[in-house]
């Protein structure tokens, strides 16, 4: 088959204009080039939509994936974040602790150095975190039964 042969054809049939009946028909013979043109273009581009609509296909499952792992690392990290703040409850509960036991051993320590406690408690009054007041108040105890002695 050559290339200026003419292959399709296309049959319409068209009413009678005197009996009006579709009895009369034509054919419209269509140029085989002309028919493989439109035919190619017609396949490239239903290819191409297929490319298409499999990339965003593609495109819709990362993003579900990545979805799916973020809900999954903020679903962890908000595990850790729970874990944390029972952690510090559990830690600011024994600074309280601490705290506390540090005002009576000060209240104590006030009493056996008397009236040298002014120039004692310099040592400790700028001390903010309670468990190193702690240390520095077990040295001043120590101190205190060494140096203060009642009188004899």
């Amino acid at each position: 088959m050559s290339d200026t042969e003419e292959k399709p054809t296309e049959t319409v049939e068209t009413p009678d204009t005197d009996t009006g009946k579709e009895t009369k028909k034509e054919e419209n013979n269509i140029p085989y080039e002309r028919f493989k043109e439109v035919n190619d273009r017609m396949k490239s581009a239903e290819a191409e939509l297929q490319k298409y609509k499999e990339a965003e296909q593609k495109k819709a499952e990362e993003e579900a994936i990545a979805k799916g792992e973020q809900e999954k690392v903020i679903a962890q990290k908000n595990e850790e974040i729970e874990a944390l703040k029972k952690e510090q409850e559990t830690w600011k509960a024994r600074e309280t602790a601490v705290a506390e036991r540090n005002n009576q051993r000060i209240a104590s320590l006030e009493k056996q150095f008397g009236e040298r406690w002014n120039d004692v408690k310099t040592l400790v009054e700028d001390i903010k975190d309670p468990f190193v007041l702690s240390g520095k108040l077990d040295s001043l105890e120590k101190m205190s039964t060494t140096t203060v002695k009642a009188p004899d």
